[in-house]
């Protein structure tokens, strides 16, 4: 099968979808690996949705807000299944890169971010959850 050539290029890709192409990559080959996102066939001996379309729309999703139900018109899946790709996609994020990009921040990381909120008018920022 010949590979055909992207769509966007990295400036388009990254506009779209909110996320770099090399990042992008990086989810979909982590999503590869999780039974929900590997493609299988149907009931009826059709292909169900693609490991891509899944990961498209979690990310689309994700990155605009939108609506659930809007999926169908690009990626043909239906709003329940667009809700849970999109739960378990982040949760398929979360487990896989929080341990290597989420880091407890240091005492002077802290400090630096208090004194800059406190700065711009915001005292207590880093104790607000709310």
């Amino acid at each position: 099968m010949k590979k055909l050539p992207p769509i966007y290029d990295e400036v388009g890709f990254e506009r779209r979808f909110r996320v770099s192409g090399v990042v992008s990559d990086r989810f979909y080959r982590a999503a590869l690996h999780e039974p929900y996102f590997q493609q299988r066939i149907s009931a009826t001996g059709q292909p169900r949705a693609s490991t891509l379309a899944k990961v498209t729309a979690a990310l689309r999703v994700l990155a605009y807000g939108n609506a659930t139900d809007r999926s169908d018109e690009y990626v043909r899946l239906s709003e329940s299944t667009v809700n849970e790709t999109v739960h378990l996609f982040a949760r398929c994020v979360v487990d896989k890169f929080m341990p290597v990009y989420l880091i407890e921040p240091s005492r002077v990381h802290v400090q630096r971010v208090t004194s800059a909120n406190e700065d711009a008018g915001f005292p207590g920022f880093m104790g607000c959850v709310d």
